[in-house]
């Protein structure tokens, strides 16, 4: 009778759970990329389609398909045809994002290669990405129908093969995060693993990530040569280096289950770059390595904003700021709702001067802007290099994105 008892007991468990999938409206045994072309300049702004693909499984959260962090310049939804419902949705910065903030963006017209990742669908599908407008609220850009049938498998170079540093447990429960070689030769695949160990212990050696480690898988993926085309000099910035061949990075990384990659190149000039939900870069051999590591992986993963004040070309200078929608930086137009303001001890003013250094409240000067724009702390990682630290805005944020990928 127990025996029987427990039959029973399984098959409703499995019935429940697969109840569960075919109400998602999703097959987390592969993943749908949909690759496009984004153009633009002063003249206006296009997407078109590229291609759609088939990956592997999902890694990414089974429960959290439904992205209510407002974060990204950017944002999807994946829409079932049949009920309408939303499926899937994600936000997201881009490098057209940046570029069209520079003074290029008025003289000339660029294209980018971007993708979307998400849960496969069952049938057809909408997708509707989304960009913010002058008012912060997201408008629609441009719309695709997607039949999953339709969707040609990714072509998965045949040297990529991916290796683990560590791993806690099943991707889809866990921040998987993919460490890609670029320019470093066969001969030296042990100090790309070295590289690559050296930076990861310096991220789990401060918090949150050290409290969180156990929430992360950590694989590298050794390629040989440049195959990423990395360059120096983004945007006129001789320390911002990216990839612009989005399509190889996503070809390369599809061999491994990811969240986030990282590329570590084989150079020791200073740099790095990184981009919400997109891809960070750093110069591996170079002294200041770890920090630019950390410092760029936080851009990719949590979306955090610059805390410096500097000469870039993306710099605005306008007298009133828009409200940034990353979670460390704020125009301040009303103190009262201030975005981390349950962090700010009672009597700390706001805006805050340098007096209170080392509490919560609204120091000027972020962003890139001396003026306008605020930080949380004094100090922190995404601010300067000479600090050991993020604040615990930027420590929460982190928290909450990790949250996003693992409950």
């Amino acid at each position: 009778m127990r025996r029987s008892l427990t039959a029973i007991a399984l098959f409703a468990c499995c019935g429940t759970f697969l109840a569960g999938q075919r109400t998602a409206g999703v097959d987390f045994s592969r993943t749908m990329r949909v690759d496009y072309f984004h153009t633009g300049g002063a003249g206006g702004e296009a997407v078109r389609l590229d291609a759609v693909l088939a990956e592997g499984a999902w890694p990414d959260s089974r429960t959290h398909l439904i992205d209510a962090t407002n974060l990204g310049k950017y944002f999807f939804e994946v829409i079932d045809r049949a009920s309408e419902r939303v499926l899937y949705s994600r936000g997201f910065a881009s490098i057209y994002g940046e570029w069209e903030t520079i003074p290029e963006f008025r003289t000339t017209t660029r294209t980018f290669h971007e993708s979307l990742r998400f849960p496969w669908p069952n049938g057809p599908v909408r997708v509707v990405l989304k960009k913010r407008d002058r008012q912060n609220r997201f408008e629609p850009l441009w719309t695709t129908e997607i039949d999953p049938r339709m969707a040609a498998a990714v072509p998965i170079p045949p040297t990529a093969g991916p290796a683990l540093l560590f791993e806690n447990g099943p991707a889809h429960r866990k921040v998987d995060l993919l460490l890609i070689s670029e320019g470093y030769s066969i001969e030296q695949a042990a100090k790309f693993r070295a590289d690559a160990a050296r930076l990861v212990e310096a991220l789990f050696a401060l918090e949150p990530f050290r409290s969180r480690r156990a929430d992360f898988n950590v694989r590298t993926l050794a390629v040989r040569g440049a195959q990423l085309s990395v360059q120096f000099n983004v945007f006129g910035l001789e320390r911002y280096a990216l990839t612009y061949d989005n399509r190889a990075l996503r070809n390369l990384a599809a061999s491994a289950p990811y969240d986030i990659v990282e590329v570590l190149m084989n150079e020791s000039k200073y740099g790095g770059g990184g981009i919400f939900n997109q891809q960070s870069t750093v110069a591996a051999s170079n002294e200041s390595a770890e920090y630019v590591f950390i410092h760029e992986l936080a851009h990719n993963l949590a979306g955090l904003g610059d805390e410096y004040v500097g000469t870039v070309t993306y710099a605005t200078g306008a007298p009133i700021k828009v409200e940034p929608w990353e979670p460390n930086v704020t125009a301040l137009h009303d103190p009262s709702s201030l975005k981390w303001r349950d962090l700010v001890q009672p009597g700390t003013p706001v805006p805050t001067p340098m007096t209170h250094a080392g509490k919560v409240g609204a120091f000027e000067g972020a962003g890139y802007e001396a003026r306008g724009l605020y930080r949380p702390e004094a100090e922190c990682i995404m601010g300067s290099r000479t600090v050991t630290t993020f604040c615990r805005v930027c420590q929460r944020a982190i928290n909450r994105v990790i949250d996003l990928h693992t409950k």
